[in-house]
């Protein structure tokens, strides 16, 4: 649990060197492949200029000397002591209290362009947007949103690591002054090296979409997730890049189903079976494969 309110100003001055850092991993790296669609919508002018006000009025970033919005085409970017922030989507919703009129704002590094990797929480008093708390890992790269049992919004994330490596989905829930964040699925594929290559049929999952149904008829919105695999039977050691790119194209779509209640999430036998498959060794000596 994170207790709501601002981090010490040394806290987010440190917060900026983790961003610089990740920035040059990506650029080393390589960019993202296609996230699932969510349910952020990108921010308008008049949102952009309210939103960093908010901001900027904070206990949070008070102390440093620059905190401006500004435009870049259609980006628009929050500017912090010469460091450039992506104000990558806005969300409404009653997040924390029922009833509440709330916003979410997805920020990203903008070098990187990689998504949102925090975000800040937003209260509307007295006609203003008040931001209430500054998330460092309450979001992730998409998202949409279930509503509860007791009428608040949740929110489930889906993020991931290059080249799609890693993935997970996370539950992020605002109860009334805390946050409480959780981890419905952690995927981690095979490592595809020639010095120690994947077992023959080792399988690469990714997330290529969701949706949201009630599967099982009880009146709350449940998660389907579609699911692709590509089987690998001979690594190509000389062909490393090519098969990175094989991976992010959808092959084998599965769909895998999280039911809710209104109140908490449940895999089913099948995201059980995703869960194991992604816990087991792929290496040389052991496979467990994926048959939702």
């Amino acid at each position: 649990m994170i207790p709501t309110g601002g981090l010490l100003p040394l806290t987010f001055t440190w917060l900026l060197g983790v961003f610089c850092s990740s920035a040059t991993w990506a650029q080393s790296t390589g960019s993202h492949a296609l996230l699932p669609i969510g349910d952020g919508a990108p921010l308008n002018q008049i949102e952009a200029r309210a939103f960093a006000q908010a901001i900027c009025a904070s206990d949070i970033f008070e102390a440093f000397e620059k905190c401006t919005q500004q435009v870049d085409g259609t980006k628009h970017l929050l500017n912090i002591d010469d460091r450039f922030y992506l104000m990558s989507f806005i969300l409404y919703g009653s997040f924390s209290h029922v009833g509440a009129q709330e916003a979410l704002l997805g920020l990203g590094h903008y070098e990187t362009d990689s998504g949102a990797t925090s975000a800040a929480l937003f209260k509307r008093e007295d006609t203003r947007w008040h931001m209430v708390q500054f998330i460092e890992e309450g979001v992730r790269q998409s998202v949409i949103t279930f509503p509860t049992r007791d009428g608040r919004t949740l929110i489930i994330g889906y993020g991931e690591g290059f080249e799609t490596a890693t993935f997970d989905l996370q539950v992020t829930d605002f109860q009334a002054d805390e946050l409480d964040t959780s981890l419905l699925l952690d995927y981690v594929n095979p490592f595809p090296s020639c010095g120690s290559p994947p077992a023959p049929g080792a399988k690469f999952a990714r997330i290529v979409g969701w949706e949201r149904e009630d599967r099982n008829e009880d009146g709350y919105l449940d998660l389907v997730i579609n699911v692709s695999t590509l089987s690998v039977e001979v690594f190509p050691c000389d062909a490393t890049q090519a098969f990175y790119k094989a991976t992010l194209q959808p092959h084998n779509v599965e769909q895998v189903v999280f039911l809710f209640d209104g109140q908490a999430f449940t895999a089913t036998p099948e995201a059980e079976r995703l869960k194991a498959f992604s816990q087991a060794p792929q290496g040389a000596t052991r496979q467990l494969p994926f048959k939702p």
